[in-house]
């Protein structure tokens, strides 16, 4: 269970670095599924198979982070369905009980050496039913602590519940239309079921093995065992699995009128955003085009997918789903494919006669001259002395 989770985990953690510049509101449900692992992780060292040495450096330590866990969820699930990242002075109020309990687990964490934190667990570990009553804070014993945490995690779950059935219920029929909608709303769905049985398998886990030590060996405990690995593991795969996570719901919004806009769009359609997501990606699909010909953006060479959404004014993600889903592809190609045609218009208007291959390069944007190579050959199917010499020869 430990190496599913962690390396299942790790794959999280690499999928949210590398994209949650799209839609900042993938860190909270990483934040929600580390605290998760971290929870499952130390359950298998404590009761499933002993290891007194991470069980010293798990137990206790990561309670405040134990009780952020119904938190991210709200955060996450709120920021996705109102599709913008959201942080209010407000929002401070959910960090008391964590903030409460860190300073509860101070004097355990920094009072102790390590040592002494592993011979405390053998200690335990010889008669276990003493650890639910071990004071690991001078408020409240184990058993108390893990109360706490499983009613704020429950009610949690009932918050963010109820903003997504609030959510359905105001949806028109129009709106669900939307694939990117429709598999958001599968996934969060998922995620309240899959966090649902997650809760409630450790409870019974827990109650069991409280009941009866030997629980823990038994078939009827593997069996729950592997099941919360299952979940846990699929979940942390989300963002792998299911990349359209990445860039949330898609709530249409109206665009800036920063560029000049094709001639096939009228002025209502300026005023009014297209209750259609494929309608909105579409017009975004034309403004971008609009943008690039005419502020010719790439020339910069740190020119960046933000400075694009930037320009017409929309988040990131709507941006990143519209190359996605419409134009069909990466943000690199599509640069790259603007930098290699500014070449082109160069050499054609007969710039070599001044600059070399790598100043005109450099002109159109390009860092690097293997970079710049290696893109004239994929979107050209030759290299930019070949193209050259093929020039020459027609001319």
């Amino acid at each position: 269970m430990p190496l599913l989770v962690v390396v299942s985990f790790f794959v999280l953690i690499i999928m949210t670095v590398f994209n949650w510049s799209k839609n900042r509101n993938i860190i909270f449900l990483t934040l929600l599924l580390t605290s998760i692992n971290i929870w499952a992780i130390l359950h298998y060292w404590l009761v499933i198979d002993f290891n007194e040495r991470m069980v010293a450096i798990f137990s206790n330590h990561f309670t405040p982070l134990y009780l952020m866990t119904g938190p991210f969820l709200y955060f996450y699930v709120r920021g996705v369905i109102k599709d913008e990242f959201i942080w209010k002075k407000t929002d401070l109020f959910h960090l008391i009980p964590a903030a409460v309990q860190l300073a509860l687990v101070l004097p355990y964490t920094f009072g102790y050496s390590y040592e002494e934190k592993v011979n405390f667990m053998l200690e335990i570990h010889g008669n276990p039913s003493d650890y639910l009553e071990t004071y690991f804070n001078p408020v409240f014993n184990a058993l108390q602590t893990s109360i706490i945490r499983l009613v704020s995690f429950a009610i949690y779950l009932i918050l963010s519940s109820s903003l997504l059935i609030n959510y359905l219920s105001k949806s028109t029929g129009r709106a669900l239309l939307s694939i990117q909608r429709h598999i958001i709303l599968r996934w969060l769905l998922y995620l309240h079921v899959s966090l649902v049985l997650i809760l409630g398998l450790y409870i019974f886990l827990i109650y069991q093995s409280n009941a009866d030590y030997n629980f823990a060996l038994t078939s009827q405990s593997f069996t729950v065992q592997n099941s919360l690995a299952f979940l846990i593991t699929i979940n942390n795969l989300g963002l792998l699995l299911i990349p359209e996570i990445m860039f949330g719901l898609i709530i249409p919004k109206k665009l800036s009128n920063s560029a000049e806009r094709p001639s096939d769009i009228t002025e209502k359609d300026q005023k009014e955003p297209p209750l259609k997501d494929v309608e909105y990606l579409n017009e975004i699909a034309n403004r971008i085009d609009a943008v690039m010909k005419l502020d010719k953006p790439f020339l910069s060479k740190d020119f960046k997918i933000a400075h694009l959404a930037s320009s017409l004014d929309i988040p990131e993600h709507h941006l990143a789903s519209c190359l996605r889903n419409i134009k069909e592809i990466t943000f690199t190609d599509l640069k790259n494919s603007y930098r290699i045609h500014a070449f082109k218009e160069r050499i054609e208007n007969g710039a070599l006669k001044n600059l070399t291959i790598d100043a005109l390069r450099e002109e159109c944007g390009f860092q690097s001259k293997s970079g710049f190579y290696s893109a004239f050959q994929k979107h050209e199917g030759m290299t930019p002395s070949e193209y050259i010499s093929k020039k020459s020869s027609v001319c």
